[in-house]
């Protein structure tokens, strides 16, 4: 599993802290918000697909995370854990007694009539790559800034440069984030 968790998004027991790697290998910020390109051997993923879905990500939450919350391609970026913390949650069992821990992060924001904002959002470095088989996993250095926009007004400013892993899946075609 991951090391930084890729929810941009409030947990629902931490509603104000958002751990939230995102990446660009340029310092230029991802502006792309298509699908993972298919890597060409099916048997693993390429570095270029890792780099290319953690910027599509990036640009992802912008629509994701903001009316009218943009849930189409949440399943094309994302499987897995990643899809369930960040798009629905819906589909699985909750035990908790804290409704808000049955949320996606997106379906939070939704409850609670809040959004996020996003400033800078870029992959600084590609520090590791590894890839077997239809997984892989991509250790990168991200900086990202957001805001988050509560009701009245109130407002909460994170980010900066941290270092982010991704877990990777290639599934129907495309490269996905998992973790």
């Amino acid at each position: 599993n991951s090391t930084n968790n890729i929810s941009s998004t409030p947990s629902p027991s931490n509603p104000t802290t958002n751990p939230s790697p995102n990446l660009s290998t340029n310092s230029a910020p991802a502006t792309t918000t298509q699908p993972a390109s298919p890597v060409n051997n099916t048997s693993s993923i390429s570095r270029d697909a890792a780099v290319d879905v953690v910027k599509q990500w990036l640009a992802y939450k912008q629509v994701l995370m903001a009316p009218p919350y943009s849930k189409q391609l949440g399943s094309d970026l994302l499987v897995g854990k990643a899809y369930r913390d960040n798009v629905d949650k819906s589909s699985e069992p909750c035990s908790s007694s804290d409704s808000d821990d049955c949320l996606s992060s997106v379906d939070w924001l939704k409850k609670y009539n809040a959004q996020y904002s996003f400033g800078v959002q870029r992959i600084d470095t590609v520090n590791r790559f590894e890839s077997s088989g239809d997984t892989g996993t991509i250790f990168v250095t991200v900086t990202e800034y957001r805001t988050l926009h509560k009701t009245g007004g109130r407002k909460t400013s994170s980010g900066g440069t941290k270092q982010a892993r991704y877990d990777l899946k290639y599934e129907n075609g495309k490269v996905k984030i998992a973790d």
